[in-house]
């Protein structure tokens, strides 16, 4: 594959920078602290492993980020259903308002960038960008 791959990496390198410039300014909120806010919106509820796994961190490491948005009121813990020893974790409203805000700041940003590529081109790129989802 060769160039095409070294163009993945820099295209998946530079889209976490302008992502990271996107949700700066959603309330301070860091990239780590948005990837398990929108585990979280996306999926409802998860274990701590759970949560861990889906973002690919340590439950140590995850654990700590999850107890700083517990601490800020975004997330909320929930007695699990099918197991009295481990619990759930799922957004707060303060925590579903700011997955919205964070959403929102994305979806525009990955709007303003679309619109930088050439009209007619758009459909490639959809399309090429689907197979990369795909594979």
């Amino acid at each position: 594959m060769g160039r095409g791959s070294e163009t993945i990496r820099e295209v998946a390198r530079l889209y976490i920078r302008r992502q990271r410039q996107a949700v700066a300014g959603c309330d301070d909120t860091s990239l780590t602290s948005c990837w398990i806010l929108g585990e979280l919106g996306r999926s409802g509820e998860l274990t701590l492993q759970g949560l861990a796994t889906s973002i690919g961190y340590d439950k140590s490491w995850t654990s700590r980020v999850v107890e700083t948005l517990a601490a800020e009121g975004l997330i909320a813990n929930k007695s699990h259903p099918a197991d009295a020893r481990c619990v759930s974790l799922a957004l707060s409203r303060r925590g579903q308002a700011r997955f919205a805000a964070i959403n929102d700041a994305l979806d525009g940003d990955a709007r303003d960038l679309a619109r930088l590529i050439p009209a007619e081109k758009r459909a490639m790129v959809d399309e090429a960008l689907l197979l990369l989802l795909e594979a």
